[in-house]
């Protein structure tokens, strides 16, 4: 999986319809080609085959934050559980390292 893929694999469980934008819909294509996704022109959450989850979730530590765009996203067993504002980004990495808790 390139980071594409999964970036957009995310950007589709934040929303029920993703409008991609250019280059973007080879990507869908090509996540329609690995059974990933249903449907080879749109992506959203509906259309994402449980395939594309287990991919998601083996390519994803079980606690991160990526950016996406401009978001920072948190991600649970490679899931989105939250939008982490840009201001406590670092303050949630060094929670999120934090070994003692």
């Amino acid at each position: 999986m390139t980071p594409k893929q999964r970036q957009m694999l995310i950007r589709a469980l934040m929303t029920e319809r993703l409008y991609p934008r250019g280059s973007e819909y080879r990507t869908i294509q090509t996540l329609h080609d690995k059974g990933w996704c249903r449907d080879r022109w749109t992506i959203g959450r509906s259309s994402i085959t449980q395939d594309g989850l287990d991919a998601l979730q083996q390519k994803c530590r079980p606690t991160e934050i990526i950016e996406v765009g401009y978001l920072h996203i948190l991600l649970i067993n490679g899931l989105p559980a939250a939008t982490v504002l840009p201001s406590q980004v670092s303050t949630m990495r060094q929670f999120l390292a934090d070994q003692n808790l």
